[in-house]
């Protein structure tokens, strides 16, 4: 049983949590999104919590309030839900982003490949790879759907996730490339992150080269933060995910067709979950202090926007 409440994100891009309210006649409150039926109005406010639930959907979504099964959830679209979970998380060691999904393809290879696909190929492999190292891991995404930013970055939040990392694949390179254009974008503010990036920079280029490939990179590929015009960190995932050990890592280029042909392969995708994976637990289990650590290069860049959900958000049915 799932019910509808306000929900917000603040607009540097970290989720603002509304306080739980009991639901009001259907005439008093928002219309359910296609997939999440309505709450009866006696539903009662839960108690503030946190963790990850899973309902019958199969649908991963953060715990905001609740307990003995029914939760207060956050959804992919920001809404404010209660649902009756079948499974629950009080927490979760590793937190796995398969960027974009849904209506938002990401990058599309000239081959007509889907970065949102190939992303959640990627992060599915992660997840097992760790899951069978005895660690607490959850995806964001679990199918093809759309999910805010501010949904990821509270998701590993609320989780009290000790590593938070968002798979992507890049397009546009500024030119030809000797190797991987592999690219981690770090926190600017944390040694942690920073540490984490240049790890993850180091495993999955070292998974990449060795290849005969017509490679592709921008300038300053490599392990790097990347800031806004206010000095503050570009990406909405990284600021809103604020106290989690967060990266942003952009592995390949799905626009080079050279490219797109190894990220399709299962066989190479299998070895770039190997890869991060690796990285993960170097991160969590050693003090190397990773690699491929390059300044920036000068971009023209906004402020970032604040990663919430836009009117045509469709939460699947969860």
């Amino acid at each position: 049983m799932t019910g509808l409440v306000a929900a917000g994100c603040g607009g540097d891009g970290a989720p603002v949590v509304s306080a739980p309210t009991e639901s009001t006649s259907a005439s008093g409150t928002a219309e359910a999104a296609p997939g999440v039926p309505a709450a009866p109005p006696s539903l009662p406010a839960p108690a503030p919590t946190g963790g990850v639930a899973v309902g019958p959907g199969g649908v991963p979504v953060a715990v905001v309030g609740g307990g003995d099964g029914q939760w207060l959830v956050r959804t992919p679209c920001d809404e404010e839900v209660v649902l009756d979970a079948v499974s629950y998380e009080p927490s979760a060691e590793v937190v796995v982003d398969p960027g974009h999904g849904g209506a938002e393809a990401g990058a599309v290879g000239p081959g007509g490949t889907r970065e949102a696909d190939v992303n959640l190929a990627i992060a599915e492999r992660v997840v097992a790879r760790l899951r069978s190292a005895g660690r607490t891991a959850v995806l964001t995404r679990t199918g093809d759907y759309q999910v805010s930013i501010a949904f990821r970055a509270e998701l590993a939040v609320r989780a009290g996730a000790t590593v938070f990392v968002s798979v992507h694949n890049n397009t546009v390179p500024d030119g030809p490339a000797p190797g991987p254009g592999t690219e981690a974008y770090y926190q600017a503010s944390s040694p942690d992150s920073r540490r984490l990036a240049g790890l993850l920079h180091e495993e999955t280029s070292a998974a990449l080269s060795g290849r005969e490939v017509a490679w592709v990179a921008d300038t300053d590929a490599g392990a790097k933060p990347r800031l806004n015009a206010a000095g503050t960190d570009y990406y909405g995932l990284l600021r809103g995910a604020a106290g989690v050990t967060s990266v942003l890592l952009e592995i390949a280029f799905l626009s080079n067709p050279a490219e797109e042909a190894l990220l399709i392969d299962p066989a190479v995708q299998e070895e770039l979950a190997d890869a991060v994976g690796e990285g993960i637990e170097r991160y969590l289990t050693t003090a190397d202090p990773g690699s491929g650590f390059v300044d920036p290069y000068p971009r023209d860049l906004g402020v970032g926007g604040d990663g919430t959900a836009g009117p045509g958000c469709i939460d699947p049915p969860l």
